[in-house]
């Protein structure tokens, strides 16, 4: 179908209206399905490097020193002591 002016290309013999607001559709929905992902993935980068900061920095409650498992005023380990809690679940199991 070839059109001799561009007046006649807008109108399509009447299916103008109807062809073309299917081209805006379609292209409309095409973009949005290169945008969103693109939105969605540098959104969740953001939010990546929001926790890696987030855990890199110390808090307040924790000790900084190289053994994390070492209260700073008297020495003592804070961790649980898994070998005597073992031991303890032995003798009530017998």
């Amino acid at each position: 179908m070839v059109f001799d002016t561009l007046s006649a290309a807008w109108e399509m013999g009447g299916h103008g209206p109807f062809v073309w607001s299917a081209y805006g559709i379609t292209l409309v929905v095409l973009l949005y399905l290169i945008v969103a992902p693109v939105r969605r993935h540098q959104r969740h980068v953001r939010q990546i490097q929001v926790d890696l900061r987030r855990a890199r920095q110390p808090r307040d409650n924790e000790p900084t020193n190289a053994e994390p498992h070492t209260s700073i005023a008297n020495g003592s380990s804070v961790a649980p002591d898994l070998e005597a809690m073992a031991h303890k679940g032995r003798s009530h199991a017998s």
